[in-house]
């Protein structure tokens, strides 16, 4: 009987913690502490709980209430605000409640583009004193949040990750260059606190940042979008891989399996067989479609004499558009991400050999 009543008791718990995580109510990742909200501009506020849940806020002064819907969808919009800060957000609902600390409010602004916006302070690329630049990175009035990349075929309720930061040293490095350094002069100018949302994907074309309804309204987009189909992601990604696997099939007959493909670094590989391509040089006229989007293996054999095989030497191959894993007789020797990094690797004395070096 006592094992029996433990077991229920134990039940009891378990639906009531999980009546607890399924009844909280949520706001989105842009709202966290540090946050900046827009100056001047009615201040939207929104999230989701149960239905019919009662929602009250409060911040800087004023306070709101109000009820999730049907689906659980809650918003209430506070009058717009004069510059200033730190404030705190309090959300309260059925005996929870959330503070979001540090907020600022200030000027808002979206860093939105392809690589020349993503590119960051240091990383991938680097820019001109970015060691200088990092350590007087020191802006507390300014704020930092770097949306987490996700590809959806439908507009999404939430950005798939992502947190405001404070600018500092520590933050400052995988940041857009661009959207810091802009952010940096307009908050000196100004003297008003600043946020920065970081939403890039370098190489990605505008139309994909635009929904389907905009598209088709849109005269010089109409006639194409029409005839497209409605996908999701996983029909799309089945599409794009058989077009991708008929190209290379097209080129040399099928795709190797993983034990074969890990056998092209070795020196003694039988390349006999692979086309020839001229370098530095594209894809393109080379058999394969310029939108093609994978790996692609090189082989070269170079020769050298005893003498130059025992000293020190540096493999230079250029630019390489994206990334490259570079193996010197069948060792490892570098790995680089980035298309617009030089590829410099040191080779050390006793990695070489007379006669045939294979890259």
């Amino acid at each position: 009987m006592r094992q029996s009543i433990r077991h229920l008791l134990l039940m009891l718990v378990s639906a009531m913690l999980v009546s607890t995580i399924y009844g909280q109510v949520k706001l989105p990742k842009l709202f966290s502490d540090n946050m900046v909200v827009q100056r001047d501009q009615p201040f939207k506020i929104w999230g989701w709980a149960p239905a019919g849940t009662a929602v009250d806020l409060s911040f800087n002064g004023q306070d709101a209430e109000t009820k999730s819907d049907e689906k659980g969808y809650w918003q209430v919009v506070l009058k717009p605000m004069k510059y200033g800060g730190p404030f705190t957000l309090k959300v309260k609902s059925e005996g929870q409640a959330l503070e979001f600390k540090n907020i600022l409010i200030g000027d808002v602004w979206v860093c939105s583009g392809q690589s020349n916006m993503e590119f960051p302070v240091s990383g991938w690329a680097k820019v001109d004193n970015y060691q200088y630049e990092i350590d007087h990175a020191d802006h507390p009035n300014i704020r930092l949040f770097t949306v987490e990349k996700n590809i959806s075929t439908t507009p999404e309720d939430d950005v798939k990750g992502g947190i405001w930061q404070l600018c500092n040293p520590e933050t400052i490095a995988p940041f857009s260059a661009v959207g810091y350094l802009f952010g940096r002069d307009l908050q000196q100018r100004l003297n008003i606190p600043i946020g920065l949302i970081n939403s890039t994907w370098g190489g990605t074309d505008i139309e994909t940042w635009i929904s389907r309804q905009s598209l088709v309204a849109s005269p010089a987009y109409s006639s194409a979008v029409e005839t497209l189909p409605t996908v999701n992601i996983d029909s799309l990604k089945s599409i794009r891989s058989k077009a991708t696997l008929d190209e290379v099939k097209k080129l040399q007959g099928s795709l190797p399996d993983a034990l074969t493909a890990g056998t092209f670094t070795r020196e003694n590989y039988d390349d006999t067989r692979w086309p020839h391509m001229e370098l530095p040089g594209f894809w393109e006229g080379h058999g394969l479609n310029p939108k093609f989007d994978g790996k692609v293996w090189y082989r070269k054999v170079i020769e050298l004499s005893q003498a130059e095989a025992a000293q020190p030497a540096l493999l230079y191959l250029g630019r390489i558009d994206d990334n490259d894993t570079t193996y010197l007789n069948g060792r490892q020797i570098g790995y680089t991400t980035g298309y617009n990094l030089p590829r410099k690797y040191n080779i050390a004395t006793g990695s070489l050999h007379a006669g045939k070096n294979v890259i």
